[in-house]
């Protein structure tokens, strides 16, 4: 049996004039007419919160794991909330190279701070709740290489969503539902000889209702397969005391809502400003996401000090990957959009030491 306690204090003193921030569920969010909103206070906030673990072996096979988590946490202003969260999860090995688990657990957590603050947010708002579901299976395959794949579904509640009302408190509430599920692929090459090497393979899918508008949508995170790999070894001959390795990763691209048009914000005078027309919410991804990365390194040992000396090359086949598209200032490019892309191709150059 093991327990602990995870507790925190804080004080902000914040003094702004702003307005409501945009929730990823708003598309067509306008600063100009937003209305403003003065917040001068000194924000406190603490956290205590107990936990216990309970663990048990019941045979030389099998084992099981009980915990519970009280969770309370209270921000100046009417935020405080209090919620148990029990955790349960077991293993059994079905051979000494075999190992299947399974997870069941309540977690927790607070809204953002611009959600809950009093005159911005809903102090009255609840944490979201997530419930996490996981079975797993590990398998040792040889000395040098081993496998692990999980399979999760996890249901969420109390999301929260912002409504048409502008004024806090009404403008938040805990009306949103989620959920997330998929399957994570782990094969991993025991360190030998300055030689590693993993790759993981995720394919998910994560969804959100607004369960005041009855509106479901895939989440905008989501990235339905995303797939890593590294693979390091030191050198040869007379470069073996230095080491390369390399790293790919791809992934689908994200969600996002597409500008299909344009309008006068007052119609029929030619003198207001132009504003977008959106098509459906989150109908479109962005393209897929690569990136390959190269490392050379070596390793300098001094006394009881270690150096590490390592050179980057950061995006070595040039990918061009799309992270936005830009319309134009007055959405004058509707049909062909600028791209507007991540990290080219960049090279830098660290020390690492370690005493």
């Amino acid at each position: 049996m093991s327990f602990g306690l995870a507790s925190g204090y804080s004080k902000i003193p914040v003094e702004a004039y702003i307005f409501r921030f945009p929730e990823e569920t708003d598309p067509d969010f306008d600063v100009t007419t937003q209305k403003k909103y003065r917040l001068n206070a000194e924000i406190t906030a603490s956290e205590v919160s107990p936990y216990i673990k309970y663990r048990y072996r019941w045979t030389d096979n099998l084992s099981t794991q009980l915990g519970l988590r009280h969770t309370n946490i209270e921000v100046r202003g009417g935020f405080h909330a209090h919620k148990l969260s029990p955790r349960a999860s077991m293993e059994y090995r079905f051979s000494p190279k075999t190992l299947f688990t399974a997870n069941w657990g309540q977690y927790i957590q607070t809204p953002q701070g611009s959600q809950i603050v009093e005159s911005l947010g809903n102090p009255a708002l609840l944490m979201t709740e997530a419930e996490h579901r996981i079975l797993g299976l590990e398998h040792q395959v040889s000395r040098l290489y081993s496998v692990k794949a999980e399979i999760y579904h996890k249901p969420m509640k109390n999301l929260v969503v912002s409504l048409d009302e502008n004024d806090p408190p009404n403008n938040y509430e805990n009306r949103g539902t989620g959920e997330a599920y998929g399957f994570d692929l782990f094969i991993k090459r025991k360190p030998s000889r300055g030689v590693i090497g993993w790759l993981s393979l995720s394919a998910a899918k994560s969804k959100r209702t607004n369960e005041i508008t009855g509106i479901k949508r895939d989440f905008s995170g989501d990235q339905p397969l995303t797939l890593a790999a590294v693979w390091g070894q030191p050198f040869s001959k007379n470069w073996r005391r230095w080491d390369w390795s390399i790293k790919a990763q791809v992934h689908s691209g994200k969600p996002y809502t597409a500008i299909i048009g344009r309008e006068r914000e007052i119609e029929g005078d030619a003198s207001s400003r132009w504003i977008p027309i959106y098509g459906e919410f989150n109908a479109e991804r962005y393209p897929t996401y690569y990136k390959i990365d190269l490392r050379i390194s070596r390793e300098v040992l001094r006394n009881e000090h270690k150096f590490k000396f390592y050179f980057d090359l950061q995006n070595i086949t040039f990918a061009k990957n799309v992270i936005e598209y830009d319309y134009g200032n007055e959405y004058e490019k509707i049909d062909q959009p600028t791209e507007i892309t991540g990290m080219g191709f960049f090279p830098f150059f660290g020390v690492e030491w370690e005493f």
